[in-house]
């Protein structure tokens, strides 16, 4: 029983943190302003809107897609267009944007692709972007 107790105590107390030097302490006591912290922006100066076609909607185009963007960090948005397309808004540039396009030209398994076009984001489809994540739209 008193192996026990001596463990439950260290779990609790868990590792000891070190002291503060008198410089990491007035660096410190700054973090407890009462301003409010600073906040980012997210909106986006440029973006790239895709429109896939093919057999591309009932093969779990949009929750493949959403999967993959979710993995590269992006932010934007999927969803079925009326004539059997899939429409998809992309935030920003680089080289996740690209990675994510080169794998719409293939999407999951059961799909059929047979195009993809993209264009630069309009003004008007940028402020259209959630404020952070990939959304599936219907």
């Amino acid at each position: 029983m008193p192996k026990v107790r001596s463990l439950r105590r260290r779990v609790i107390t868990g590792a000891r943190r070190p002291a503060l030097t008198p410089a990491a302490a007035l660096s410190y006591s700054g973090a407890m302003s009462i301003e409010p912290a600073p906040t980012f922006s997210t909106e986006f100066t440029s973006g790239t809107f895709a429109r896939i076609t093919g057999r591309v909607q009932g093969v779990n185009y949009r929750r493949s897609a959403k999967r993959q963007a979710d993995e590269l960090g992006l932010i934007g948005w999927v969803r079925n267009a009326d004539d059997g397309a899939v429409e998809m808004l992309i935030g920003g540039a680089g080289p996740a944007v690209d990675s994510l396009l080169s794998w719409c030209r293939s999407g999951p398994s059961k799909a059929e692709v047979s195009q993809v076009e993209t264009r630069e984001a309009t003004e008007e489809e940028l402020k259209t972007l959630p404020e952070s994540g990939f959304e599936v739209r219907r």
